[in-house]
């Protein structure tokens, strides 16, 4: 009877280091960042909370070796997606036809 818990132990051991190992890298990242060029050509940065979620862009990420094949994406602003972003961050010196490009930060 030992041995049969023994072996269960250690088949769910096992069973929950895989999907712990195997689990998207989202799992350690607290928040995203969203960085954006302000008409004065100076970059200007804003911390997303982890749950965001914006229709129009995939949220990067990056895997659990640290590789970052999708580790940031990048998009055109538009008025309707700077009131999208108002729900976030502070939207007072983002101007559409501008960029903004959201980073998935390391663990």
């Amino acid at each position: 009877m030992r041995r049969i818990w023994a072996v269960a132990a250690a088949a769910m051991i096992a069973m929950s280091l895989t999907i712990t190992i195997t689990k998207p890298a989202e799992a350690g990242i607290r928040q995203y960042m969203i960085c954006w060029m302000t008409p004065s050509g100076v970059g200007d940065c804003a911390w997303l909370p982890r749950n965001y979620h914006l229709p129009w862009a995939a949220k990067p990420y990056c895997d659990a070796n640290h590789r970052c094949n999708r580790g940031r994406v990048k998009f055109a602003l538009t008025h309707r997606r700077i009131a999208y972003l108002r729900r976030y961050v502070d939207t007072s010196s983002m101007f559409p036809t501008h960029t903004a490009t959201i980073y998935a930060p390391g663990r």
